[in-house]
C-alpha cells in the first residue's frame, strides 16, 4: 500500500438526513464509498451520478448533512479545490458496518484505485456497453485468486465476445523489491489455475514499470508469463481499455489493455459496472451474482 499523505478528512458531524428518504443514486453512492473508501466527485459522477454537477452538488449537500465527510484529493494540482468524500461515521452506523475504514493516510492510493476501476468502467460511447461487468474492492476480494493474495481490486471484464478477470496491484512506487518478488511468487502459484485471469500492476511513471519488467525477467516465476502485465494510470485515465498493457513475466508483445480479454468464456452481467442498473442494485443494498462474472 502507498504512503502518500493527504490532509486527513475531517471528522463527522451528526447526521442531519433521512437515509431512507434519499434518492436511489445518493444510496448507490453511499454503499459505493462504503466498498471503496473514498471517491471524488469526478469519479461518482462517472459510476454513479451521470453529470459532474449532479455529483459536486448531491455530494455537497450530503456532507453539509453529516452524511459524507471530505478532504483535499492530495492529487490535485496548487490552487485547485478538489475535493474526496468519504461516508461519516454516523453514516456507516446508520448503515450497520461495523468493518473499519482504511487510513486517511492511504487517500491518494484509493483514489487511484477507483480511477482506474473509472477509466475501464466508462464505455467508448452513449450506445456502447459497459465493460466492467463486476468489481470486488480490497475487502471483498482477499483469498480470491489464492490464498494470502489480497489485490487491491478484482474487475472482470467483457470485450465482445471474449473476457478476462484482472487483479489490480495499485503501485505507487514505494514497495521494495522483496515485496514485488513475494507478490510475484504468490500470484504464480495460483493464477495459472484459473483461465482467463491476469495480473495487473497500475503505475504512476514509465521508470517504475521498467523496474517491474527488470524485476519480473529476473525473479518472476515462467507459470505468469502472458499473465502478468503493467500499465501506466495516466494511458488507463485518457486512452481506457486502448492503454498499451506491457507484460511484467515473459516476452510478449506490448498490447492494448482490452487485448488480454481473450477468454471465450462470458462473463456478462445484468448489472455492469456504471450502468443504472448497478446503480439501482447498490442503492438498494447491493449483493451481485458473481457466479458468471468471475467463473
Amino acid at each position: 500500500m502507498s504512503q502518500h499523505r493527504g490532509q486527513p478528512i475531517a471528522g463527522s458531524r451528526t447526521l442531519g438526513v433521512d437515509l431512507d428518504a434519499l434518492s436511489i443514486a445518493d444510496k448507490a453512492a453511499l454503499r459505493l464509498l462504503v466498498r471503496a473508501d473514498a471517491a471524488t466527485a469526478s469519479q461518482l459522477a462517472r459510476l454513479v451520478y451521470r453529470r459532474e454537477r449532479t455529483a459536486q452538488d448531491r455530494l455537497l449537500a450530503l456532507w453539509r448533512a453529516g452524511a459524507l465527510e471530505r478532504a483535499t484529493d492530495p492529487r490535485s494540482g496548487r490552487g485547485t479545490a478538489a475535493y474526496a468524500y468519504r461516508t461519516s461515521q454516523a453514516t456507516r452506523s446508520r448503515l450497520g458496518i461495523r468493518e473499519p475504514r482504511a487510513s486517511s493516510l492511504y487517500l491518494r492510493h484509493t483514489l487511484d484505485i477507483v480511477e482506474t476501476v473509472c477509466a475501464l468502467a466508462v464505455p467508448d460511447g452513449p450506445d456502447a456497453p459497459r465493460p466492467v461487468q463486476a468489481w470486488l474492492t480490497e475487502r471483498m476480494s482477499a483469498d480470491l485468486p489464492g490464498r494470502g493474495i489480497r489485490p487491491d481490486s478484482v474487475i472482470a471484464l467483457q470485450v465482445g465476445g471474449r473476457s478476462c478477470v484482472l487483479c489490480i496491484e495499485m503501485d505507487e512506487g514505494t514497495q521494495h523489491a522483496p515485496v514485488i518478488r513475494a507478490r510475484l511468487a504468490a500470484y504464480g502459484r495460483w493464477l495459472p489455475a484459473r483461465a482467463g485471469w491476469h495480473l495487473l500492476f497500475v503505475i504512476q511513471s514509465e521508470q517504475r514499470a521498467r523496474w517491474l519488467r527488470r524485476l519480473g525477467s529476473w525473479h518472476g516465476p515462467a507459470s505468469l508469463g502472458g499473465r502478468s502485465w503493467v500499465v501506466r494510470l495516466a494511458d488507463l485515465s485518457a486512452r481506457g481499455l486502448d492503454a498499451p498493457a506491457a507484460p511484467v513475466v515473459g516476452r510478449e508483445d506490448v498490447v492494448p489493455l482490452g487485448g488480454l480479454a481473450r477468454d471465450p468464456a462470458r462473463r456478462g452481467s445484468t448489472a455492469p459496472v456504471g450502468s443504472e442498473a448497478w446503480s439501482e442494485l447498490l442503492g438498494s443494498g447491493g449483493g451481485e451474482d458473481l457466479s458468471r462474472s468471475l467463473g
